[in-house]
């Protein structure tokens, strides 16, 4: 999303001169690779690393500072949105996820949604996940996360992961959502708990992708 990206790396880095801002949002959103693992990877350390660090005068001196595209430090100064059911270009027709998680603009997580009593619900919402991947590869290379939810499960996983490596995830401690949802949590709760409250998924991006 081009003015949610633009306007976060002025905020995150108020020293970058209109120039870098242009050259910053060039750098991260014009990738060359030969697949979309090699894409997801340089983009990969772009937003978790001071990967890039373009020159600038800066009082009076020429300066490499690193730009930084998430700022993890101050969970506030970051952009965060969940948009449903939004189209991405395909090769084949459109591909429409249940959900997409941006950060500063940038599609850093999709979850797709089926329902409990589906037959198979688990493996279709899997199989939906790995089929965008091909049909819309431009919107993974910034993922983090693949899941799929259905309510009373949901597994995750990376992108390229069959579906023998999606997995569960598994917490002993549910005080906080017990307390957050005033309920019992369901396995899908559970999930998107602990993935996607926004300092443990920065704190993922940054340190077990």
């Amino acid at each position: 999303l081009e003015d949610r990206l633009k306007s976060a790396i002025k905020r995150i880095n108020p020293w970058l001169n209109e120039n870098n801002v242009k050259n910053a949002f060039k750098e991260i959103t014009s990738v060359a690779s030969a697949s979309l693992m090699e894409a997801n990877e340089f983009i990969h350390k772009l937003i978790s690393s001071d990967e890039y660090t373009p020159k600038q005068i800066i009082d009076g001196k020429e300066t490499y500072k690193p730009v930084s595209f998430i700022d993890f430090n101050n969970l506030e100064n970051n952009d965060f949105l969940i948009v449903n059911q939004m189209k991405f270009k395909g090769q084949e027709k459109n591909s429409i996820p249940d959900l997409v998680v941006f950060v500063n603009g940038m599609p850093l997580a999709v979850i797709e949604c089926k329902s409990p009593k589906a037959q198979g619900a688990e493996a279709e919402a899997i199989s939906d996940l790995r089929y965008y991947q091909n049909n819309s590869e431009k919107l993974f290379h910034y993922n983090q996360v693949c899941a799929g939810i259905y309510k009373v499960g949901g597994r995750y996983g990376a992108i390229g992961a069959k579906e023998e490596h999606y997995q569960v995830y598994k917490s002993e401690d549910t005080k906080d959502i017990e307390a957050l949802l005033d309920k019992e949590p369901t396995a899908q709760d559970t999930l998107i708990y602990n993935l996607f409250e926004k300092e443990r998924f920065l704190d993922l991006i940054r340190n077990f992708v």
